[in-house]
């Protein structure tokens, strides 16, 4: 909370601008708007110091609240950064922790369809980096891309009478099939 030994340090570097006024009443609304904008002694002293790095004369009420919305889009933006990196460090943690397991690829078998397909992984990491998915999968697909037609060429060949999803849905639901 601001105290007044702050409010006070405050109105004294404020009152160095030219044109501060002397009014006792303006001085109240100038320390009613210093309590209102600053939390604590410490952001007093960085709205103060903003101003004067800022302005000559009194900017007004309006300028100090101009510029302590400055100040908290800065503060609001660093906090963002930071959070996001820690976010991303996270999700490149969760992708490392995938690769030492991931083949780069999936079988996924439905034993009630008896069908069979065959996928490059494409899992994605962290909420806000999409960009951050398997780097077997990648890899595989842009050194392979034939690869999971292949493996999958395979499964079925293990698996007499199995089915591509694609051509149980295609069955299922053909344009032969009568609705």
């Amino acid at each position: 909370m601001i105290t007044e030994a702050g409010l006070n340090e405050s109105l004294g570097r404020l009152s160095a601008l030219k044109r501060f006024p002397s009014n006792p009443f303006a001085l109240v609304a100038i320390v009613e708007t210093l309590r209102d904008l600053c939390p604590t002694d410490e952001a007093a002293i960085c709205l103060v110091g903003e101003v004067m790095a800022s302005f000559e004369e009194w900017c007004s009420p309006l300028g100090l609240r101009k510029v302590r919305g400055q100040i908290v889009a800065r503060e609001r933006e660093a906090e963002l950064k930071r959070l996001d990196a820690e976010q991303r460090v996270e999700a490149l943690r969760q992708r490392d922790s995938h690769e030492s397991e991931c083949l780069g690829y999936a079988v996924l078998t439905n034993s009630e369809h008896q069908t069979v397909d065959v996928e490059f992984c494409h899992r994605q990491f962290g909420a806000m980096y999409s960009g951050i998915e398997c780097g077997r999968g990648k890899a595989l697909r842009s050194e392979d891309a034939e690869f999971c037609n292949r493996r999958q060429a395979e499964e079925l060949t293990a698996r007499p009478g199995w089915v591509t999803v694609n051509e149980y849905w295609k069955r299922r639901f053909g344009k032969n099939k009568a609705l």
